[in-house]
């Protein structure tokens, strides 16, 4: 099992770079080069839904609306009113898919026969067009989102650092996540069930400090989940059973 790193993604601009760390974020890549599995930690998606739970944002339901985040967030003081947070919401949702889209693309990294460099340099451009901090200019067609997410930034910032902060490691920045054998085993069952290789399956997650065992299937061979499901061997079987079968048949 090894660790890489990512380039980080929203409400980054106005952080100061941590020393040996220089403004990036940790995933966990498991396997080898028989079959891969990265998941880890954003603080992009972290930040998104500490803007939705700070300022009680009125978020249409639907299964990729994750639960609330597992510590409460703080209120935030901001001029925005019922009206105000329920069109918010529905802006959330179309900027949370976008978010979490751009999370995967990064786990998964670039495919092999692609320039790393030049996907590095698309997935940072993506990454502005996403999101854009700290101006959010990317944002302004979307005026409610755009002024809460303004609002919610320094507040914000404090507040996934100090949450995402005990589960780095002292060392190497890996942040709690699968059982290696867990995925190992469930690697091999599946290729024996759907009769391919190791080596043509792979998968990742995207991990969220929100409450419950509480997971979805973004895309095939995608997920994102709770940090509880990633943890409680029960859940993340059957997660990790999804991920790399519904990989396998896409």
């Amino acid at each position: 099992m090894s660790h890489y790193a990512v380039p980080q993604g929203f409400l980054p601009a106005r952080r100061p770079a941590r020393p040996g760390v220089a403004n990036l974020d940790f995933v966990e890549l498991a396997g080898s080069a028989s079959w891969r599995f990265a998941s880890g930690v954003d603080e992009t998606p972290v930040s998104a839904l500490f803007v939705r739970d700070a300022l009680q944002l009125t978020v249409p339901p639907g299964p990729d609306n994750p639960p609330p985040l597992e510590d409460r967030s703080p209120h935030v003081a901001a001029e925005i009113d019922a009206a105000g947070r329920e069109l918010a919401g529905g802006a959330w949702l179309d900027s949370w898919r976008a978010i979490i889209a751009h999370a995967m693309a990064g786990h998964r990294g670039a495919p092999p026969e692609i320039d790393q460099s030049s996907w590095l340099r698309q997935w940072a451009a993506d990454r502005a067009a996403v999101l854009g901090p700290p101006e959010f200019a990317s944002l302004s067609k979307l005026a409610a989102l755009q002024r809460s997410v303004r609002d919610t930034l320094d507040a914000g910032l404090a507040w996934v650092d100090a949450r995402l902060h005990p589960w780095r490691e002292p060392t190497g920045g890996a942040i709690t996540s699968f059982d290696y054998e867990l995925i190992r085993h469930t690697v091999a069952r599946v290729a024996h069930r759907r009769q391919v290789r190791a080596a043509a399956l792979s998968a990742c997650a995207v991990l969220l400090p929100v409450a419950g065992r509480w997971w979805h299937r973004v895309k095939p061979a995608a997920v994102v989940c709770s940090i509880a499901a990633a943890t409680s061997p029960n859940t993340a079987q059957g997660l990790l059973k999804d991920a790399f079968e519904s990989g396998s048949a896409a």
